[in-house]
């Protein structure tokens, strides 16, 4: 599935806290500072940060999602409030993982078009929507 380099890499991506802990940085960051940032372009540390920074966004993305979708999807109506975060996590550490399979082929995927969030968010409610 991953080569071993992609495999470290995945292990190694934060994992997005509790809702009340998802805070978006302070630093904003431009559209293609996101692919360079996340990419590795600007070397680890930025890239790690990227990262955490993505974890926390996707993860606000995630569990507004699934909360939408709660009262209609009748398994998701059955979870608690931390179950579904923990669905949440484990969405936003799928879709972090594809960032990296395959030396980040799916940022090369990203138009450039739109926001590159606005594209995480709906890469995240596409992995969620199934």
């Amino acid at each position: 599935m991953y080569s071993k380099h992609e495999q470290k890499e995945v292990e190694a991506l934060p994992i997005a806290g509790h809702r009340s802990q998802a805070k978006i940085a302070a630093h904003r960051r431009t559209d293609q500072e996101w692919v360079d940032d996340l990419s590795g372009r600007n070397g680890v540390q930025h890239q790690e940060a990227a990262h955490q920074d993505l974890a926390n966004y996707l993860f606000r993305v995630a569990i507004s999602y699934l909360d939408l979708r709660q009262e209609s999807v009748s398994i998701l109506y059955a979870l608690a409030d931390w179950e579904l975060a923990e669905l949440a996590q484990d969405f936003v550490q799928e879709t972090l993982g594809k960032l990296v399979r395959d030396k980040h082929a799916l940022l090369a995927k990203y138009s450039g078009t739109g926001r590159f969030t606005s594209w995480m968010a709906q890469v995240i409610r596409n992995e969620i929507a199934g």
